[in-house]
């Protein structure tokens, strides 16, 4: 999956991430929330920085993860100002700059934006393997969003007991809504209470 997100021609890429932008517009999630927390882009991954643009310039607050450390982890942080509040991170990834203060996401008026590798229809995900943005969303009560290219909307991906769903997920080809089960609640897709 990594290997096909990089060798998709640029230009294709870009193609592929204004569609994706337009339809998170669309989802009234979005249009409702106060937040949006996002991530900077990997190479490969849609540059989502025209979609932060445009959210800023409607009244949105956009948030971006910053390295804390092992300890911490990361934290999301509100960018107003790209060029002068973002440095290239820990991990080479542009992130805020310290000493801007963490925002609170754990509300419903924070929408997420969730990258990974492949998402199946029920929501789960693979990430990078750090679990770093299941820690991120765990306790956060506001709508996810993944995403990601057609290709990457698989049938099934495995599900570890502390991973974290996505309500949607958004390629170039389709907005999937994830349908909520008393299952799907819980982080693995097993009810809370098996017997």
């Amino acid at each position: 999956m990594n290997r096909r997100r990089r060798e998709l021609p640029p230009e294709e890429t870009a193609r592929f991430g204004r569609e994706m932008c337009r339809r998170v517009l669309e989802l009234p999630e979005v249009r409702q929330a106060r937040q949006v927390a996002g991530y900077a882009a990997l190479p490969g991954e849609v540059n989502l920085d025209g979609l932060f643009e445009y959210l800023r310039n409607h009244g949105k607050e956009v948030l971006l993860p910053r390295y804390e450390g092992s300890g911490r982890g990361y934290v999301m942080v509100a960018v107003r100002n790209p060029d002068k509040e973002t440095c290239p991170g820990n991990f080479g990834i542009r992130e805020p700059r310290a000493g801007l203060p963490v925002a609170d996401t754990r509300g419903p008026d924070t929408v997420w934006l969730v990258p990974g590798l492949a998402f199946d229809r029920r929501g789960r995900r693979i990430g990078r393997g750090g679990g770093h943005y299941d820690r991120l969303l765990n306790g956060a009560a506001g709508y996810k969003i993944g995403l990601a290219f057609s290709w990457q909307l698989v049938p099934e991906v495995p599900a570890e007991p502390h991973d974290v769903r996505v309500d949607t997920v958004v390629t170039e080809r389709e907005t999937a809504v994830i349908p909520r089960s008393p299952q799907s609640q819980s982080p693995a897709g097993t009810p809370e209470n098996p017997s």
